[in-house]
């Protein structure tokens, strides 16, 4: 009695995942799981997970046995993850808006717009302010949260605020390209004309918020960064107490190079953070 074909074949993909040396093994091991399964369930034995459980435990073995756990954690805090990521995502929205259809639309209108004037009141700026408007607002409120949040940051060198600028720039260019690119195409598939306009405003708003919390995105994880490598700070413990005005509560993290040690102040707190850099006999310890 065979299990169905549907869990035998997700268990053969898992399996290409894993490395040629160790895929007999693997594959034995989890067939012989999805039978014993199988023979529980169709003897109406109690069975704790049913078929899609148990090949999304072999996928996730699978990647374990593929991919190092360490080494993807340590690829996710490098500094090139957030741009690889940005520009990962703009790739995907060029690709799926055939080359930012819409964006280049606007763009044409408005320069057809400055280059022929129209005697009297033009509807094309109606389409240009729609999209303009909420951009306008959306990188005012952001850049008002990135001064307010740079106050908390207490780091020097060029490097840290560029990368700081960076992450900034990616945010203020992807979010309006995506949200122009979706937000159309969300619109276009609402027949209702009213309906349309009030998913276009609820759209646009939720534009502007997601700039905001992108920009305080920003700032927190430039917080958690080494100033020296630009690497996110591991092993973070909380030391302090709330009620203590001697010792506040904070939050003491490393970086994973040696480079240092950041005390960093958790919310309410009138306190700074700390940055405190480590000399070249301690990084032995961190190799």
């Amino acid at each position: 009695m065979h299990a169905p074909l549907v869990y035998r074949a997700l268990l053969r993909v898992a399996g290409w995942l894993v490395p040629a040396h160790r895929r007999s093994e693997w594959q034995d091991r989890y067939r012989a799981e999805l039978g014993a399964w199988w023979f529980l369930s169709e003897h109406g034995e109690p069975v704790r997970a049913d078929g899609n459980a148990l090949c999304r435990r072999a996928f996730a073995a699978a990647l374990a046995e593929r991919f190092d756990a360490n080494e993807i954690r340590h690829a996710l805090r490098s500094p090139l993850f957030v741009p690889a990521a940005m520009l990962a995502v703009l790739v995907l929205t060029a690709l799926f808006s055939h080359g930012f259809a819409v964006t280049r639309s606007v763009i044409e209108v408005a320069h057809d717009m400055r280059t022929r004037a129209v005697p009297s009141y033009d509807v094309r700026g109606d389409r240009i302010f729609v999209h303009l408007a909420p951009i306008l607002l959306a990188f005012t409120t952001g850049l008002v949260l990135l001064v307010t949040g740079c106050l908390s940051l207490r780091a020097s060198g060029w490097r840290y605020w560029a990368y700081l600028g960076m992450k900034v720039a990616g945010v203020f260019v992807v979010l309006p390209l995506f949200w122009i690119e979706a937000g159309t195409a969300a619109r276009s598939h609402i027949a209702a004309e009213g309906w349309r306009v009030m998913a276009g405003l609820t759209i646009a708003i939720g534009f502007v918020i997601a700039v905001a919390r992108g920009v305080i995105w920003c700032v927190a994880d430039q917080r958690r960064r080494c100033p020296s490598c630009l690497r996110l700070l591991v092993l973070p413990v909380t030391v302090g107490s709330w009620a203590s005005q001697f010792e506040p509560a904070s939050t003491e993290m490393l970086c994973e190079a040696g480079h240092g040690a950041l005390a960093l102040a958790d919310g309410g707190t009138n306190n700074q953070d700390h940055w405190t850099e480590l000399d070249e006999s301690w990084r032995a310890m961190f190799n």
